[in-house]
């Protein structure tokens, strides 16, 4: 669609902006899917943001420390178009391992993080 003007008010319409897409950058070698716990696993797939928000709603872990960041809800966006699941945990964010930080530091990490961002669940 191009631009189209409005003859009578002289205004002009563009069309939205575009967003690049989320691409998946590292598959795992298993298939992504439930593991002998019944908990949901992503197995070590990466997925590249190319901006934010990154759709994802996260939840704390369930570990005594409120370590890890689980995926909760996909809404529209980056995760729901590159597949992310919900149940899959945050393993790195760019190069940096989070896999021990507390909740509230991965989020940080996650607004921080320098696009395009890398994200590894597992």
């Amino acid at each position: 669609l191009g631009s189209m003007a409005d003859s009578k008010k002289g205004r002009h319409f563009s069309p939205p902006s575009r967003r690049p897409a989320p691409e998946v950058v590292a598959e795992p070698e298993d298939e992504p899917g439930l593991s002998g716990d019944g908990i949901r696993r992503a197995n070590g797939r990466i997925v590249r943001f190319p901006s934010k928000p990154f759709g994802m709603v996260l939840e704390p872990g369930t570990d005594p420390g409120g370590r890890q960041c689980t995926v909760v809800t996909c809404v529209r966006g980056h995760a729901a178009l590159s597949r992310v699941e919900v149940g899959w945990r945050i393993a790195s964010v760019g190069s940096k391992d989070v896999t021990q930080m507390r909740y509230v530091d991965v989020v940080a990490a996650l607004w921080r993080a320098d696009l395009p961002c890398d994200v590894q669940f597992e």
